[in-house]
């Protein structure tokens, strides 16, 4: 049994999530990372001018890469003195969205960007000489993203990969938290009547930024298992076909 103040805090937890709360950890300074047609918005946490393995952190669903849950993380890393910490925004977060008017392509573009930053970091970065190992860390859906970069990398670029809470088969995660998260389902599935709470505010967000012609009553009716097929699919079909140099049908997608 949890006791009120950890009810409390766990609760405060959830709306942060909700509600995109960032956090710049102490001792982190806020970058910008090349990442090939991007700038994305990072936080950079350097121990000292020692050669050591860099962890690369990103977030996972609609997350900020200043996200509390993940920020957190990056903190406690940078406490043991042992790695340099790197915070990393990926197309879904709200600053990419803001910044750069693109969106989440499930993870094909995203793990284009992330072993393009990586490569910059190593290489061309004025702390290149401090990295001695790289080390990309995912969680939720940005797991997927660390396995399609780790697959995709064949430079050698990324030394190791840790996944939390993976979500390898999106399509099968957004019905059943689409089912958990409606009707009298939601009672029981607190959490999942969270997320659809957060993709709502999500999809309003991409609407004001990006005028995809969602209209108020769509937002509201958003469903997880909406995004490929009507946002992400549609946003990137041509992105797509020049990048595989053929059309793509949404069942290979």
């Amino acid at each position: 049994r949890h006791s009120a103040d950890e009810r409390k805090a766990a609760q405060a937890k959830l709306n942060d999530f909700i509600k995109g709360t960032e956090v710049l950890p102490k001792g982190f300074k806020p970058i910008k990372v090349p990442a090939g047609e991007l700038q994305l918005s990072a936080a950079l946490y350097l121990v000292d001018e020692t050669p050591r393995p860099l962890v690369v952190l990103i977030p996972g669903t609609f997350g900020s890469h200043l996200s509390a849950y993940i920020s957190e993380t990056a903190r406690l890393l940078a406490l043991s003195g042992q790695y340099h910490v790197v915070l990393m925004a990926s197309r879904m977060s709200v600053s990419t969205v803001k910044d750069q008017k693109v969106l989440g392509s499930g993870g094909i573009l995203e793990s284009r960007d992330i072993l393009a930053a990586i490569k910059w970091i190593r290489k061309e970065s004025p702390w290149a000489d401090v990295v001695q190992k790289v080390g990309l860390y995912g969680v939720s859906l940005s797991a997927d993203y660390v396995v399609q970069t780790m697959a995709a990398d064949t430079e050698g670029l990324v030394d190791s990969g840790l996944v939390v809470c993976g979500a390898f088969n999106p399509e099968a995660l957004a019905a059943e938290i689409d089912r958990k998260g409606t009707g009298v389902r939601k009672i029981k599935y607190v959490w999942a009547g969270f997320f659809l709470k957060a993709l709502a505010m999500h999809a309003a967000y991409l609407e004001q930024e990006l005028k995809l012609g969602l209209t108020a009553e769509a937002i509201k009716n958003f469903k997880l298992s909406d995004y490929g097929p009507q946002l992400s699919f549609k946003f990137y079909e041509k992105k797509f076909a020049e990048l595989f140099g053929r059309p793509l049908p949404y069942s290979e997608f």
